[in-house]
């Protein structure tokens, strides 16, 4: 090896290990939950990192920093006055923390405004909120209870909701803080006209796995159970239903559903042995849509040694959802013993399809 390339290396290497042992680094003791030391760890990580290029840990500059990070870490858990005692050995750092007195919430004051107020889910969840008078004050909760009034709002067609309160007064001397929170629901909307995305199927076929009307106050749960329909009809492989409100036109928002069909034809093939019917094979070919309508048609062909079976259905879709009409032809031919019997069928039924069970009639 070249010497030049050989003493590199070297040098490398023994720079490499001099930076090894003169790395930084921050050990974090103390009675703190795992959420806050995860959080104080997130928080020293970068620090850290910024330390060991910058080659400033030797200044009273960088324990400072350590010490307002680590407040800015247990802040949002209540404790904004720790006390913090540092013990350097080398190159590491000891932090001992004690948390000290938390914050605790003297009040909470969050209420709903305008056309909202009297709405059974907000007043649900205020009967229920996860914030009160003598908790610690958590800054995740309190974000919390924001997300989760704005969720509401959306969920049940307040899309101009607006937060014109949302405050947090805290008395570091006294240790307590005060929560005030209002939300202006603004107007609630309603059900606008609805829109799908081009496929074979026509619009009065797809309109059937609608759960809501025109006009109807808008609620998020009726899209759901929409998105479900369609996804268990068998004619789609996704929906997504997206509410339009920048484009709400006489305090009604559009819906646009976007959905990607299964595909049109499908074929299935298999082979097997049985002792009864020697070697077989089957064969299964269906047609999803075979017209805008949504009618079906499928075939399924059993070949035997000794038996032959051939089964042709046809499906309408009913004048409801969950309901269908078949018309079923089956073609057998049996061989037993050198003896030959054939059986044909013809079948009309009626299908009603409920939640945990089927209604069948058929002729």
């Amino acid at each position: 090896m070249n010497k030049k390339i050989l003493l590199s290396i070297i040098l490398s290497l023994a720079i490499l290990s001099a930076n090894s042992a003169n790395a930084i680094g921050i050990h974090i003791s103390g009675r703190l939950t795992p959420e806050i030391k995860k959080n104080i760890n997130l928080m020293l990580s970068v620090l850290t990192e910024q330390a060991n290029k910058k080659t400033y840990a030797e200044t009273s500059n960088f324990t400072q920093l350590i010490k307002k990070k680590i407040i800015e870490a247990t802040s949002p858990f209540g404790y904004f006055s720790p006390t913090i005692k540092i013990i350097k050995q080398n190159n590491t750092f000891n932090f001992n923390i004690k948390l000290n007195q938390p914050v605790i919430i003297k009040s909470v004051n969050i209420r709903i405004q305008g056309p909202g107020t009297d709405d059974p889910h907000f007043k649900r969840y205020l009967r229920e909120i996860p914030l009160h008078s003598g908790m610690i004050l958590s800054i995740k909760k309190y974000q919390q209870v924001k997300n989760k009034l704005y969720s509401i709002a959306a969920n049940q067609g307040y899309f101009k909701a607006k937060m014109t309160t949302s405050k947090i007064n805290i008395n570091l001397a006294k240790k307590t803080a005060s929560i005030h929170i209002i939300l202006n629901s603004g107007k609630r909307y309603q059900y606008g006209d609805t829109t799908f995305s081009k496929t074979e199927l026509n619009n009065t076929f797809l309109q059937q796995f609608i759960s809501y009307k025109k006009g109807d106050l808008y609620q998020n749960n009726k899209l759901e159970k929409t998105q479900l329909a369609l996804t268990n009809s068998g004619y789609f492989q996704q929906a997504i239903i997206t509410p339009e409100p920048s484009k709400i036109h006489h305090n009604r928002v559009p819906i646009h559903i976007y959905l990607v069909p299964v595909t049109k034809k499908s074929y299935t093939f298999g082979f097997g042995y049985g002792t009864d019917t020697g070697l077989r094979g089957l064969a299964n070919i269906s047609n999803n849509y075979l017209n805008g309508k949504g009618h079906r048609f499928k075939v399924i062909g059993q070949i035997a040694q000794k038996s032959q079976n051939i089964t042709a259905t046809y499906t309408i879709p009913g004048y409801k959802l969950n309901h269908h009409y078949t018309l079923t032809g089956a073609l057998s031919q049996f061989s037993i013993n050198q003896n030959q019997s054939r059986a044909m069928k013809i079948s009309l039924g009626s299908t009603h399809v409920f939640s945990h069970w089927e209604n069948i009639i058929s002729l």
